[in-house]
């Protein structure tokens, strides 16, 4: 896909999130599977009041079920 994965196939994930996730260069869910609690933690910051979505929504998790069903290698 042209400009990443489609994020939003993420639980939490709109059309919002999704640009605030992109313009920092978050694209794929093989980038967000990898996230350590520092990688959290700053990207939280960027997210502002959606920030405790990603640990709510279980992005990480998310991103790895979805990703090795792409058949991406898993995180």
């Amino acid at each position: 896909m042209a400009g990443g994965d489609d994020l939003q196939r993420i639980t939490g994930i709109g059309p919002s999130l999704e640009r605030r996730l992109k313009q920092p260069g978050i694209t794929t869910f093989q980038q967000i599977a990898s996230w350590s609690e520092i990688d959290i933690e700053r990207i939280s910051k960027e997210l502002g009041p959606f920030s405790h979505r990603i640990r709510r929504d279980r992005w990480i998790e998310q991103a790895r079920q979805v990703g090795s069903l792409e058949g991406e290698p898993a995180a």
